[in-house]
């Protein structure tokens, strides 16, 4: 590229959230390359918090929905109370494409993981 030209956004040269570090872990099945270990370490520790804190959420909510159920039981249809609805569930997605994440790890852990016998 000439002088001044803008760079791709992620290289590859340099973590993608950090900007110091090498990227080395590579998500399948998009195969990006653009974070270093720690940054998508803290990346997926938050992801975990947050999926927690949702299925907790939803827990609570399919009680409260049983018991509206039950409350709801011979009512007619117009007088029945609604039932309340469930969060979505977060994904991991590659912060570049966006795409879901169903693995994540090292080159050599992504060898490994595809070379996998499929069951």
């Amino acid at each position: 590229q000439p002088p001044g030209a803008a760079q791709p956004e992620g290289d590859g040269r340099e973590c993608a959230i950090c900007l110091d570090a090498p990227p080395s872990v590579m998500y399948m099945p998009c195969r990006h390359l653009r974070l270093c270990r720690q940054c998508y370490d803290q990346r997926c520790s938050k992801w975990r918090r947050d999926l927690h804190q949702v299925r907790a959420e939803n827990a609570r909510r399919r009680e409260e929905n049983e018991g509206i159920k039950r409350q709801n039981e011979g009512r007619k249809k117009e007088e029945k109370i609604p039932l309340v609805e469930l969060l979505d569930e977060p994904e991991y997605l590659c912060e570049h494409c966006k795409e879901r994440v169903v693995f994540a790890g090292s080159r050599e852990e992504v060898r490994q993981w595809a070379a996998r016998a499929i069951t």
